[in-house]
């Protein structure tokens, strides 16, 4: 869960980070964003949670 935003960071930390990336296969595109977290799963576990009490 998470999200990447390249454009955000730093070149030494958008280098960094695109090579973790790159080494696991993940996102490298530097222009873009990516998210990580559903964010659906969340809310259901949420509704969950507050339906127990």
């Amino acid at each position: 869960a998470g999200k990447i935003d390249y454009p955000r960071y730093r070149f030494f930390d958008k280098f960094m980070i695109r090579f973790i990336m790159w080494m696991t296969k993940g996102p490298t595109d530097t222009q873009g964003t990516f998210e990580f977290t559903d964010w659906g799963k969340v809310d259901d576990y949420a509704k969950q949670i507050a339906a127990q009490k």
